[in-house]
């Protein structure tokens, strides 16, 4: 008869419980950037990195069953200036030739309120990986003209460049670009069904302009 009462009463609760739901949502790099600042001589150097890949699975009712993981094509940096990219992509900096992605992975992620929390994650630049922290926004979930299902976040940190081996000039206590680097990260996911935003496509090479350098 206890069996049967707690049966009941199970069933009777039944409606009125929420069941954790995670979403996948692919990163669409044709609305993302990683955008970056870094001290230059007496003022700042603004750059971005266009070509975002990854999936974001999200748990809205906890954040803390979330999952993060990206992989940024070090090819599709851009400052705006052909030959300055060129460099910055040399094994002076990135070393593109020899580390041509920028990949990401969460380990863990601390909700701080109902739209924010803090992701953990392993960061690799250049060939090293370090633990960073990366505090989200989650700006919002919407539907496309389309009908797909999107979601938006922004994500503020900072880095310091040597910390991943790149010291080009750290030597110098007047270096000409500054140690630490200050990122703006701006994405946009989407439902994988629309997959037919190109995310297919492999991920960027050498641009044509930069071919000569």
């Amino acid at each position: 008869m206890m069996i049967i009462k707690r049966v009941i009463i199970f069933f009777l609760l039944l409606p009125n419980l929420t069941w954790a739901e995670r979403h996948s949502y692919q990163i669409d790099s044709d609305h993302s950037i990683a955008n970056w600042e870094v001290r230059n001589v007496a003022g700042l150097l603004a750059g971005a990195f266009h070509d975002i890949r990854g999936v974001i699975t999200i748990d809205r009712d906890n954040l803390a069953n979330s999952r993060v993981e990206a992989t940024i094509s070090v090819y599709s940096l851009s400052t705006g200036h052909h030959e300055r990219d060129a460099h910055l992509l040399s094994s002076d900096f990135l070393d593109v030739l020899k580390y041509n992605t920028i990949h990401f992975i969460s380990t863990k992620v601390k909700p701080n309120g109902v739209n924010t929390a803090t992701v953990e994650g392993e960061l690799t630049i250049h060939g090293i990986t370090a633990l960073v922290e990366l505090p989200i926004n989650i700006l919002g979930f919407a539907q496309d003209k389309k009908g797909y299902d999107r979601v938006g976040f922004e994500a503020n940190t900072k880095l310091k460049r040597g910390d991943y081996g790149i010291t080009l000039g750290l030597e110098d206590v007047n270096a000409m670009i500054g140690n630490e680097v200050h990122i703006n990260l701006l994405i946009e996911a989407v439902k994988p069904s629309a997959i037919a935003i190109n995310q297919t496509q492999p991920l960027s090479t050498v641009p044509k302009h930069l071919q000569k350098y």
